[in-house]
């Protein structure tokens, strides 16, 4: 199982154990001690239970800062014991079970974690960061004004311009990089075919407010917390191509909240949720949502159709993500 995979898992167990998430990143979890009622911060670590137990003394030396992620137990595992001999922070996703300084805390049912077998590569991160960019480029880009719309390195941006020049879907002229308009509509296709997603940690919300308003109330929150928040799927699909009224949310955000202050109830699963709150691990989004002076508050249009083709639901999603598809290849979206 991908860490992401197992740390969204985790945060679902943490939350059937009753233990309260107050936020956190990629690296580290923030809970409320059930116990001692103070904020914690723990190192995530997903792992196993062989390489907890064979290295006990490493182990037992971060315990008290660290909070293991396995991917399933018995109920008689030696881990468990261990567990508390050396007073470990532990979440079992199968059969779902939360330790803490060696305390058990049982969760109320059962954990779906659902498994990607696709990685983000570096080089790979570039490269779909770049063909992004030169998809929406109204005009030609230089090796620099790509650099920046990727938040790349130039050296970084070469390398990933080496196959798309090789193979023609990216020109160049004396104005910079683009993409030829005969090969937008393929540019997309085969992007949305490549592309995993952004990855990372997901957590699901309920609310009773509508779509929009919940953007809002996110997006309002996490800037209040000193946080970045970017929409998408739905919402972002309405800003730059309208065509029905937005039905989900999908929110990106820089760290881990507790959206409950966003008038939000943690929900069980996505398919129970309104707002699937993403922490992504691809970092170029953040670069990409900001395109020749524009509002950060959307993500870009790609990413938007491939978050719309994946959590988007009801009978007239397909439209809507074509009708963007076609707002991108024309460049008249916002």
């Amino acid at each position: 199982m991908r860490a992401e995979e197992a740390m969204t898992a985790a945060l679902r167990v943490l939350r059937l154990a009753g233990v309260v998430v107050k936020g956190g990143d990629l690296k580290v979890v923030s809970i409320i001690d059930p116990v001692e009622h103070r904020v914690r911060d723990l190192t995530w670590r997903p792992t196993t239970s062989s390489n907890i137990l064979n290295s006990r003394h490493n182990t037992f030396e971060r315990a008290a800062s660290t909070l293991f992620v396995v991917e399933t137990v018995s109920q008689d595992d030696i881990l468990i014991t261990a567990a508390h001999e050396l007073k470990l922070n532990l979440v079992v996703l199968n059969p779902p079970r939360v330790l803490l300084d060696g305390n058990s805390a049982a969760p109320a049912g059962p954990v779906n974690a659902q498994v990607r077998a696709r990685r983000l590569g570096r080089a790979a991160v570039g490269r779909w960061a770049i063909e992004r960019a030169l998809v929406l480029a109204r005009v030609p880009r230089s090796q620099g004004e790509l650099a920046q719309d990727a938040g790349l390195t130039q050296q970084a941006v070469s390398y990933a311009l080496q196959r798309p020049l090789r193979e023609g879907s990216v020109t160049k002229n004396p104005s910079g990089f683009i993409i030829p308009r005969s090969r937008r509509s393929s540019a997309i296709d085969n992007w949305l075919e490549e592309y995993p997603g952004a990855l990372g940690v997901e957590t699901y919300w309920y609310g009773l407010s509508d779509p929009v308003e919940q953007d809002n109330l996110i997006v309002r929150y996490a800037h209040e917390m000193d946080a970045r928040a970017l929409v998408s799927g739905d919402g972002a699909a309405d800003h730059y191509a309208p065509w029905r009224k937005p039905a989900s949310s999908v929110v990106y955000l820089s760290e881990l909240l507790d959206l409950t202050a966003a008038d939000l109830v943690p929900a069980a699963q996505r398919e129970d949720a309104t707002v699937t709150a993403i922490v992504p691990r691809d970092h170029t989004i953040w670069a990409t949502a900001v395109r020749d002076g524009s509002s950060d508050r959307y993500v870009d249009p790609l990413i938007a159709l491939w978050d719309l083709t994946r959590y988007g639901h009801g009978s007239d999603v397909d439209e809507a993500a074509a009708k963007l598809r076609a707002a991108i290849i024309d460049r008249s979206h916002p």
